[in-house]
């Protein structure tokens, strides 16, 4: 092995050669074939530049550079990235209309992906994690675009929800995906996604998923289809009494570090987990303390000011009557629950 002890180039000089990442599109090449994706996306238009390279080249510049599609075209129509993928020099509509022939027939491609990805993994069980999200959109051209709850935190702009269904660990495959109008919640859009994946699950598989599309309906949907589930619980009164009576000699010690209880309650249709922290509990304490002196000192200062015949301190005072700057103080917010 011969090793360089200096630097070969004092001053780099720009030239023409051009070139991009190949192992991306080695890889992808490489699953499109495994997955026979060939049989699946490419008869889905006959005409005119077929479908596969567009999107052979389409999923190896997302996972490189993945900016916008416009820019994508731009990347696919340079001579090296036409010349690998025997693509005609083409406009950058042709991409779009690609993308949309593919979301025109999203579930037919889902479908038939679905049973390829568990062909190839050859999964002995197919519990499934599920969850829902949503992303702003600023367009004005997409009739799923809807004003929503927003997990952006921009109320003020249209937003598409987006539900995924993944294969539980260790496996994490996704096999599933649905974009739904963005003021759809998530109990509804469960329902979506999970019609989406119920025929390729085996029988007693476990879903998961948070308590916002938590409903008896899609519980119930789940055990018919001789699935089981496992969720967070909105919690209510009678939950409000379990905590009550807690002792930690009944319950049981799962963490000893954090001082974690756990009881279990059966019922015919279903078990509910409890856990209560003492860490946990401590924290809430320790914060709903703070902030009852905070308040009671709030209190203090306008006490004085008034007693004082003062003016309020500037902090309390409404800086716009007409109501675009109003400080309003904190109030006091729900118990936690350990």
């Amino acid at each position: 092995m011969q090793r360089q002890l200096r630097l070969r180039t004092a001053v780099i000089t720009p030239n023409d050669n051009k070139s991009f990442s190949i192992g991306t599109s080695l890889m992808v090449d490489g699953w499109y074939e495994d997955l026979e994706l060939p049989a699946v996306i490419g008869r889905h238009k006959a005409k005119g530049i077929p479908l596969d390279p567009l999107v052979r080249g389409l999923l190896a510049y997302e996972l490189g550079d993945n900016f916008s599609v416009l820019q994508a075209g731009q990347w696919l129509n340079r001579s090296e990235v036409r010349e690998y993928y025997e693509l005609p020099n083409f406009n950058v509509k042709t991409l779009y209309r690609a993308i949309e022939t593919l979301g025109r027939n999203r579930e037919s491609i889902v479908r038939e992906l679905q049973d390829r990805v568990l062909k190839l993994l050859g999964c002995e069980t197919t519990d499934v994690l599920m969850d829902w999200t949503s992303i702003v959109y600023y367009g004005d051209m997409n009739e799923l675009a809807k004003f929503g709850y927003s997990r952006d935190h921009r109320p003020d702009k249209k937003q598409v929800t987006l539900g995924v269904a993944q294969l539980a660990p260790p496996v994490n495959v996704p096999i599933g995906m649905t974009v739904e109008p963005g003021n759809i919640n998530d109990q509804e859009h469960f329902r979506r996604t999970y019609d989406q994946v119920r025929n390729v699950l085996k029988d007693g598989s476990l879903i998961v998923f948070d308590k916002g599309a938590n409903d008896k309906r899609n519980l119930e949907s789940i055990v018919l289809d001789s699935n089981d589930y496992l969720t967070s619980k909105k919690l209510n009164s009678s939950d409000d009494a379990v905590f009550q009576t807690f002792n930690a000699n009944v319950w049981e010690l799962v963490n000893e570090e954090d001082g974690v209880y756990a009881s279990k309650r059966v019922f015919p249709s279903r078990a509910n987990y409890y856990f209560f922290s003492e860490k946990l509990k401590e924290e809430h304490l320790a914060s709903r303390r703070r902030k009852a002196e905070r308040l009671l000192q709030e209190a203090r200062s306008i006490q004085e000011s008034l007693d004082a015949g003062k003016r309020l301190p500037k902090r309390f005072r409404i800086n716009n009557l007409g109501g675009r700057s109003l400080r309003v103080s904190d109030t006091a917010g729900g118990y936690g629950r350990g």
